[in-house]
């Protein structure tokens, strides 16, 4: 119904930043992260950590999974995309 919606409050933030990897993106996770409480993350990280090499799965599996962590440690229902 139409009147459901109109309590509903949406708030976009886009921390996007080109060339972003996911190093980078934990370098800066306070700026990007910590000053909100999201309820829905979506992450596109990846494409740059590969064009970039030295970068191992291991390691960006990991920095994945920290992102993840500091995520869900600032609110631990958020869904992540």
């Amino acid at each position: 119904k139409d009147e459901d919606w109109e309590e509903l409050q949406i708030l976009l933030i886009n921390t996007a930043v080109s060339g972003a990897t996911t190093t980078s993106t934990l370098n800066n996770i306070e700026q990007r992260l910590e000053k909100y409480t999201p309820d829905v993350v979506s992450i596109m990280l990846g494409t740059n950590d590969a064009a970039t090499g030295g970068l191992t799965a291991d390691i960006y599996k990991k920095n994945l999974e920290t992102i993840i962590e500091k995520i869900k440690n600032k609110n631990k229902d958020a869904v992540i995309i």
